[in-house]
């Protein structure tokens, strides 16, 4: 399913390093390791599909988790 891989590095989102989460201008999903990679590389996150800039962010918890998404990562 890709609904289940980040659309910057196209990895499985999981519950630990891959968290999914929402882009908050777009509403896109990307996965937590992209996003701080990309905030301590560059100071700013650009969404990989529509080019939003998010450079007023610091850090991953200002994206919200996508809870739809993570629901799907539980154990059974």
């Amino acid at each position: 399913m890709n609904n289940l891989k980040c659309l910057k590095c196209a990895n499985n989102f999981d519950k630990n390093q891959r968290i999914p989460r929402v882009l908050p201008h777009c509403g896109h999903t990307v996965c937590s390791f992209c996003i701080q990679f990309e905030l301590n590389t560059f100071q700013k996150f650009v969404c990989p599909k529509d080019k939003t800039s998010y450079s007023d962010f610091k850090n991953t918890k200002n994206f919200p988790i996508n809870e739809a998404i993570l629901e799907f990562l539980q154990d059974p």
